[in-house]
């Protein structure tokens, strides 16, 4: 599939227009503070799940799928502990003394925003195209190891604390029971639509919502910060250089090396996956776990701006 710069930087261009509502309503404060935050329950809630769900029922199962799913899953863990471990080594204590910015860094370079933004540009992308039902079945097992390296080795990373480590909240999560729900009905073949086409057909509404309000909450984002304040540290450049070059470089190296040309749905999703900007949740993470809010909130914010020109940079490798 051709993925030229102009089309994925229109279309990339365009998903982040979707944003604007949000950022409009924010700055002329018809949203007051934290009210980010309804919206984001909905996502993780009821239209992450769904959509996860909605995925796994537009694809039939075949025996060389589940191969595939465990070759992502296996590319999703080694791709986020490299990054960690590349992470500690760059950002060291000479080139950041102070430990709570120091973790924030660590955590930006390696965490995707894989479900707000990865979900929806992958949507933009390939609407069309018949892998998309593929690609986010692998999607959506990225998400759920984001979300188990996130609430052991991640947490840990910004707080420095093993207690705050929670195997309970890395596997028992909204995405995790989407999952549970999914993969069965996968595997035997049940589909939702032949028992109810309604039921189906609202289950997917949901899902759809996904696409929108990941952009409404990022645009609400993006105002709560003064532009000149996002761009004034100079880490914050290497840390989203690591997340938006090095990152997808990585994947896509070691998804060539192992795949080669036949890649297909899972080089697209990967490589698109790991070129996402820093995860919102670091913001969530640095100030609930001892962390340095206001660093992260500029990691995930500076590298949500420059990733309108970096995502179309890297889809050229593909």
């Amino acid at each position: 599939m051709n993925l030229d710069f102009i089309t994925v930087l229109v279309n990339v261009s365009i998903l982040m227009m979707l944003g604007i509502p949000g950022y409009a309503f924010r700055k002329n404060k018809m949203i007051g503070e934290g009210g980010a935050k309804p919206l984001v329950v909905l996502l993780i809630y009821v239209t992450q799940p769904f959509l996860i769900i909605m995925s796994f029922q537009s694809k039939k199962y075949t025996p060389d799928i589940l191969s595939s799913i465990g070759a992502v899953f296996f590319m999703s863990v080694a791709i986020h502990i490299v990054l960690l471990l590349a992470g500690r080594l760059v950002f060291n204590k000479r080139l950041c003394s102070d430990k709570a910015k120091r973790g924030v860094f660590i955590f930006a370079s390696a965490f995707s925003n894989c479900g707000y933004m990865g979900i929806p540009v992958i949507r933009a992308l390939f609407g069309s195209s018949p892998l998309l039902s593929e690609m986010l079945i692998y999607v959506s097992v990225y998400i759920a190891v984001f979300n188990i390296v996130n609430w052991t080795v991640g947490i840990y990373i910004i707080s420095g604390e093993k207690k705050y480590m929670s195997v309970k909240n890395a596997l028992i999560n909204p995405i995790t029971f989407s999952l549970l729900i999914a993969v069965p009905l996968f595997f035997s073949g049940v589909s939702v639509e032949d028992f109810s086409p309604s039921l189906a057909d609202a289950f997917k509404m949901l899902g759809d919502m996904t696409t929108p309000l990941s952009m409404t909450i990022l645009g609400i984002k993006l105002a709560e910060m003064p532009l000149r304040e996002i761009f004034n540290e100079k880490p914050v450049y290497l840390s989203v250089f690591i997340k938006l070059i090095l990152m997808p470089l990585i994947m896509l190296a070691a998804l060539n090396l192992f795949f080669g040309a036949a890649g297909g749905a899972i080089k697209y999703t990967l490589a698109i996956s790991a070129a996402m900007p820093v995860a919102t949740i670091t913001v969530a993470n640095a100030e609930r776990f001892g962390g340095d809010g206001k660093t992260a909130a500029k990691c995930m914010l500076c590298s949500t701006i420059l990733s309108v020109v970096t995502i179309p940079l890297i889809c050229l490798l593909l």
